[in-house]
Formats: C-alpha cells, structure tokens, sequence
C-alpha cells in the first residue's frame, strides 16, 4: 500500500510562509507544522525558546503548545502572552493594537 502522494512545492512553500508569518509575530516561540506518518499537515506545536519557571507555571504559563489549526494556535499564544503580562513579564508590544 501506498501513502498520499508528496505535497506539492506550492503547499509546502505556504506551510514556511504560515511559519515564518507567526515566529515573526511572536519571536519568543519556536513555531512548527506538525505531519502526520503520511506526510500530509497536521497540528501545530509552539514551544518557548526560553524555560518556564516554577511561577510562570503555576500561573498558567505553559512551555509548549499543540494545537489542531492555526487559528487555535494564535488564541493560545495570545492567551500565554496575557498571562505573561498580567505577571508582568512581558512589555506590550508596540504595533499589535494594545494601545499606548
């Protein structure tokens, strides 16, 4: 038996574009396009490029992220960018709509 044939060039080259689009959105995460065994895309994973502490922790702050679609994968990241800041760990980010 046969897996699905390989991804075009064009899908891949959007995947890399999706990547690079949300690293750049939040450069503290280390953002990847999950493949299933059958190499066709699957979830996503976002991890922390630094280590979570045991507050952050507690507070809710998580070292990884999976998530079934990217728009999920937004929500949450910006979920933890709230609870970062609500700890005080993290300046608002000037262009993102937070106001002055």
């Amino acid at each position: 038996m046969t897996g699905p044939p390989p991804l075009p060039h064009a899908v891949l080259r959007l995947i890399e574009i999706q990547v690079a689009m949300l690293e750049r959105r939040y450069p503290g995460w280390e953002i990847t396009r999950l493949m299933t065994r059958e190499g066709v895309p699957g979830g996503w994973l976002a991890r922390r490029r630094t280590a979570v502490t045991h507050s952050q922790r507690v507070a809710g702050v998580l070292r990884d992220l999976v998530r079934d679609d990217a728009v999920d994968l937004v929500v949450a990241l910006e979920v933890q960018g709230e609870i970062e800041r609500a700890m005080g760990c993290v300046p608002r980010q000037a262009g993102r709509g937070d106001g002055p």
